[in-house]
C-alpha cells in the first residue's frame, strides 16, 4: 500500500491506497479519543495487503483531535456531526471533497469505546445468515475478548441500542436522527453501499487490538 497526502489550499489528508480502483474504504480516527486503533489499523493493513482487496484508508479523518487525543475537534466539535451541505469545519469539508466523486462497495469505519469490555459492531445490511459472523464472533472470543451483549449507550439518543454477540443488523452507528455523521452521508451521497461500524474495547492493549483488528478485516474482507 501507498501512503499519499490529499490538500486543498491549506488543508490536507493523509491516505493509504492499494490498487488503481479501491472498493473497500476505511477510516479511523473521527474521534480523537479513539486513537489507539489507528496504528493497528496501519500495521494490520500492512501485514495483510497481499490478500486484501484493492483499498483506500484515512486514518485520521479529523487530524486536529487525534492530535489533541478528545473527541472534538480543535474548534470544539464533534466531526462526526459535520458531514452536511454547507458545513464550515475543514476537517469534514476536505473530506468530503476527496470522496464525493468517488464509489467503493464497503465501508468499514473503526471506533473505540472506552465504556465497555466488549467488542461489537453495527451493520447497515444484515449478515445473520452469513457464515462470516459466527466465524468473527469466535475468533473474537477465541482471542479472550468479549462480545457485548446489551446496550451500547442508553444515554445517546442516537444510539441506545441494543447487541446480541456484538451485532447490531440494519444499522448504521449514526442513524438514529439528523445528526449529519459520517456513514450516513457516504449513504446518502450514494459513495458507499455497505457500512461495518466497529467498537473496538478502548482497554485492550495494543498487541490484541492488533489482533482483534486482524480477524476483523479477515472475516469481513478476506474470508
Amino acid at each position: 500500500m501507498e501512503k499519499k497526502i490529499y490538500s486543498a489550499g491549506t488543508t490536507k489528508i493523509n491516505y493509504y491506497v492499494q490498487g488503481k480502483s479501491p472498493e473497500l474504504l476505511l477510516v479511523s480516527g473521527i474521534h480523537g479519543d479513539e486513537y489507539g486503533v489507528i496504528d493497528s489499523a496501519i500495521k494490520v493493513l500492512s501485514k495483510l495487503q497481499s490478500e486484501m482487496p484493492e483499498f483506500l484508508y484515512i486514518p485520521e479523518i479529523s487530524p486536529t483531535a487525534v492530535k489533541a487525543k478528545t473527541r472534538c475537534n480543535c474548534n470544539g466539535v464533534d466531526i462526526n456531526r459535520s458531514f452536511k451541505d454547507g458545513a464550515t469545519e475543514v476537517e469534514a469539508k476536505i473530506v468530503m471533497d476527496f470522496l464525493k466523486d468517488r464509489k467503493f462497495n464497503t465501508f468499514i469505519s473503526f471506533h473505540e469505546d472506552p465504556e465497555h469490555s466488549g467488542f461489537y459492531f453495527y451493520d447497515s445490511g444484515n449478515m445473520e445468515n452469513d457464515e462470516c459472523l459466527p466465524r468473527l464472533r469466535n475468533n473474537v472470543k477465541n482471542l479472550g475478548v468479549e462480545l457485548l451483549n446489551g446496550v451500547d449507550d442508553p444515554h445517546d439518543e442516537h444510539l441506545g441500542v441494543e447487541f446480541v454477540d456484538g451485532y447490531k443488523a440494519n444499522r448504521t452507528s449514526g442513524d438514529g436522527g439528523p445528526n449529519c455523521a459520517f456513514g450516513p452521508w457516504l449513504v446518502s451521497r450514494g459513495i458507499v453501499d455497505r457500512i461495518y461500524c466497529m467498537e473496538v474495547p478502548g482497554m485492550l492493549d495494543p498487541d490484541l487490538k492488533d489482533k482483534l483488528v486482524e480477524k476483523i478485516l479477515y472475516n469481513l474482507v478476506i474470508c
